[in-house]
């Protein structure tokens, strides 16, 4: 999306986006699965932690102005597993506040110290109040099944350098616990020859438990200059004895590897669904837009040029999407998206803004994949978050079903649940 302009017509533009979208109050975490901004996309408030401090609320209370100060981060106690021992964990800052300070005890009482320090040009993810201590990192259990496996702590470290445009603006490390001492584990990439390259620290924003010792980044959809659309997939396998985490790409085709061709063939609808859900396509010009009585609502809605090569009309969109989705799924994403995507003196238009999101909601995982000849039923479950931000439980993610074709492992979705 372009940057609003100071305009009469931007203004007009988010107060409309804001009355139309705020009936989108869930979004795919993957924040769904697969969004490149989600599932969450743990996760949910680690990964959106506000690190600038706020002053403290002021409220009114009987004509008397009032200060609400939080209690500050002090520490946080938690129950680590490393696949045979549990160790009492707990995590606070020195008095500077540039330094974790990391205690292990034992069920002897026995007990070892780590400090964690961010990166070079980064610093800590510090919880903004002793009420949110629970975010200063994300334990990472296996919810995928049975198999005893060391926990994982993801710390999550945000940018201080803005200079420099080439840093992401958090990076992640990751530690376990082996022999009774928490190490830092080691993240290597390896290329398709199998050269490994040793990385500082975890880029990628979302890492989703897949496997019980793997873990796999957003898919990175690709479209070419036939419109065709393709996922590239990295994962990133942890070796407990080794204490490494490796990244690499893989063979997503469904023959060599069912498990992560599904998480791409969702991650590429995910993709498409996104903009008849979370977000509206490209727009630049904001000072020109189109006025149009609501139907549903005092308030005209204002329409804006659609600025992507790929689609100059309503038609050309919705060629694009049944590529991908059944005719009635089209119908149904055209009728229901808040975007009201339509042709005005012949060009695509689009309401802008951004649909609302459910923090409540976390990644989507694959429980159980179906064949029955060329249809593929995928079973899901996805991450439940209180208010808060702490794990609550699982519930039920939806079934993905596709219809593939084997000859070019091209697939059409013939169910996904959209969620405005």
């Amino acid at each position: 999306m372009g940057t609003y302009r100071k305009s009469t017509a931007a203004v007009l533009a988010v107060f409309s986006s804001l009355c139309l979208f705020c009936g989108c109050s869930a979004g795919l975490s993957p924040d769904g699965i697969v969004t490149e901004e989600i599932l969450t996309e743990t996760v949910i408030v680690s990964e959106t932690q506000n690190i600038i401090r706020s002053s403290p609320s002021v409220y009114s209370n009987n004509g008397d102005e009032s200060v609400y100060t939080p209690e500050p981060f002090s520490s946080y106690t938690f129950e680590y597993y490393d696949g045979a021992e549990k160790y009492m964990t707990t995590i606070s800052t020195d008095s500077t506040g540039d330094v974790f300070n990391i205690i292990l005890e034992d069920s002897s009482f026995g007990f070892s110290e780590t400090t964690i320090t961010p990166p070079d040009d980064y610093i800590l993810n510090i919880p903004y109040s002793q009420q949110t201590a629970s975010s200063v990192c994300t334990v990472i259990r296996n919810t995928i099944d049975d198999t005893p496996v060391p926990d994982i702590l993801e710390f999550t470290f945000y940018l201080s350098n803005f200079e420099d445009e080439s840093l992401s603006y958090t990076v992640k490390k990751y530690y376990a616990v082996r022999d009774g001492e928490l190490c830092e584990i080691k993240l290597v990439s390896e290329d398709a020859a199998g050269t490994a390259t040793e990385m500082e620290y975890c880029s990628d924003y979302t890492l989703f438990h897949t496997e019980p010792l793997v873990f796999m980044p957003t898919p990175v959809v690709n479209i070419d200059e036939n419109r065709s659309l393709s996922a590239d997939v990295y994962t990133y396998t942890f070796d407990p004895d080794a204490m490494t985490m490796t990244r690499q790409l893989i063979d997503s085709s469904y023959e060599s590897n069912p498990l992560y061709y599904c998480y791409k063939t969702y991650a590429a609808a995910d993709y498409i669904a996104k903009y008849f859900t979370k977000t509206s396509l490209n727009v630049t010009d904001y000072e020109n837009y189109v006025e149009v009585p609501s139907v549903n609502s005092d308030n005209n809605e204002y329409f804006f040029k659609v600025d992507d090569p790929r689609f100059g009309t309503v038609e050309e969109l919705k060629d694009f999407t049944r590529k991908f989705f059944t005719e009635k799924l089209v119908s149904d994403m055209f009728i229901n998206a808040p975007q009201k995507y339509r042709d005005i003196d012949g060009v695509l238009h689009t309401i802008v803004g951004d649909g609302g999101y459910d923090f409540t909601l976390g990644k989507i995982t694959i429980t159980e994949i179906e064949e029955s000849g060329n249809t593929i039923t995928v079973h899901t479950k996805q991450e439940k978050f209180t208010p808060e931000g702490k794990f609550d439980t699982f519930i039920d993610g939806g079934d993905f079903v596709i219809e593939r074709n084997p000859e070019d492992d091209s697939f059409v979705v013939t169910q996904y649940r959209f969620v405005y």
